[in-house]
């Protein structure tokens, strides 16, 4: 039976001084921090012989600039650019401060449902929708191959929710955010058997069991 492994990414660390909400719409780049780690999780998947076929990424800079670190380090030769792994989409809080996400999580909703879906934002069920349709893509494109990803923590969160409990209602990031959430940099691997189903789950760049609860 041939087994399709996905590796997840999430983008490096950001200069973000401000520190305020960006999602897709400012222009981030990566700080030297970022830099630097990236550059050490891929010389550690190296050593450990990882061996990645291609390459999706978000075509916002700071996960291209990701992708491009990991695919040199890691020798890959072909990386694409999806709008579905793009950062969330939250226009009316774009620029704002980042301290405002802890008091909207407080209220019971999230920067994706209540007032803010009513004023545009994207939902979590519209991020889920899109982000499964890359893996879905792989699975169908790629059969037996490993694949990376370079996406964003949002979007990579609700995504990681939609692979282990498919039929639940989804969580709101506040909830999501206390369970587990990847660092910048970091990521898990998945591998799927031939009828799209998780027969391993490990987090990156350690290779420790993933293993969380809802």
């Amino acid at each position: 039976m041939k087994h399709t492994t996905i590796y997840f990414f999430r983008h490096g660390k950001i200069d973000n001084p401000k520190k305020v909400f960006y999602g897709r719409h400012l222009p981030m780049q990566l700080s030297t921090e970022g830099v630097q780690k990236v550059a050490k999780v891929a010389r550690k998947l190296r050593d450990q012989g990882v061996r990645i076929d291609m390459m999706y990424t978000s075509p916002l800079h700071r996960a291209v600039t990701t992708a491009e670190l990991l695919a040199s380090i890691l020798h890959i030769s072909t990386t694409v650019q999806l709008d579905k792994l793009t950062d969330v989409h939250i226009p009316s809080l774009a620029g704002k401060p980042l301290r405002l996400r802890a008091e909207i999580h407080k209220t019971g909703i999230d920067e994706y449902s209540g007032k803010y879906a009513d004023a545009g934002h994207e939902t979590r069920a519209d991020i889920v929708k899109r982000m499964y349709a890359v893996v879905q893509k792989i699975l169908r494109e790629h059969k037996g191959r490993t694949v990376g990803i370079v996406s964003h923590g949002d979007s990579l969160r609700f995504l990681l929710f939609q692979l282990l409990c498919k039929n639940k209602q989804i969580p709101s990031m506040g909830e999501l955010k206390t369970i587990y959430y990847p660092p910048k940099g970091e990521g898990w691997k998945m591998t799927f058997d031939e009828k799209g189903n998780i027969r391993k789950a490990q987090l990156l760049p350690n290779g420790e069991d993933l293993a969380i609860q809802y």
